[in-house]
């Protein structure tokens, strides 16, 4: 959270309500919420009276402490490199649905970010990548939006400063990872078992099974013929008989 806020972080350090004000615009929260919860952050819950100042100062700590009072207990999102854990899992699962809606316009993102990007430095500040990202799926839920911004920012010098091209390079290597694995598949899946595969794959045993088929079949026309033979014989000696 410290990083999030303030950058760097000096526990002593006082900062000004309009400071923080500002900070929470970057941050991407709207103009008039940030300025009121900036004002919940400074000025004192147990005051019958309230005045504005916007030259007010507390300290980054006091700033800090005040506001995981009013959130209360969170857990942190962290990704360890196992398949067990379940914010790896979440992580996968995540990264699916991203590829799932993203893929596909790739180049469409890709222009989005650029034409944020005025200065084709290849980073954006919070806002900016906010809107480019909505601007290529305006139905994104929150969550995936939360996801996608968070995954940039872990990954960035700071929230003015976020490579979007992590984004990007989580698309590439998503596709890459189902191109290689659909290939495996492929490779592993069982050889046709027809009779025309099967005598392409064993040219000798199929010579040979058509060496025998042959023969059968000459087998079977001789002993037809020698059947008529025996037919032709029992006539001529009926008629000796008679």
């Amino acid at each position: 959270m410290e990083k999030l806020f303030f950058e760097p972080y000096s526990s002593e350090q006082e900062v000004t309500l309009i400071a923080l004000k500002e900070r929470l615009d970057v941050l991407g929260v709207s103009s008039k919420k940030s300025l009121l919860l900036a004002r919940f952050l400074f000025e004192p819950q147990e005051s019958t009276e309230v005045i504005y100042n916007e030259n007010a100062k507390a300290t980054q700590f006091e700033i800090l402490e005040t506001l995981r009072e009013a959130v209360g207990p969170y857990k942190l999102f962290t990704v360890e490199d196992e398949e067990d854990d379940t914010d790896f899992a979440l992580e996968k699962a995540l990264q699916q649905v991203v590829v799932e809606r993203f893929g596909r316009y790739r180049n469409t993102l890709v222009e989005a970010l650029e034409c944020e990007d005025f200065e084709y430095k290849g980073v954006l500040d919070l806002t900016q990548l906010r809107e480019a990202i909505s601007s290529v799926d305006e139905d994104l839920n929150e969550d995936l939006m939360d996801y996608l911004l968070y995954y940039v920012f872990i990954r960035s010098e700071s929230v003015e400063k976020m490579q979007y091209k992590n984004i990007l390079e989580m698309l590439d290597s998503a596709v890459q990872a189902h191109t290689r694995t659909t290939s495996a598949t492929k490779k592993n899946r069982p050889e046709s078992s027809s009779p025309d595969k099967i005598k392409q794959r064993n040219p000798k045993d199929a010579a040979k099974e058509e060496s025998e088929d042959n023969y059968s079949d000459e087998m079977i026309e001789n002993e037809d013929e020698n059947e008529e033979a025996d037919d032709d014989y029992m006539k001529e000696f009926e008629k000796l008989k008679k």
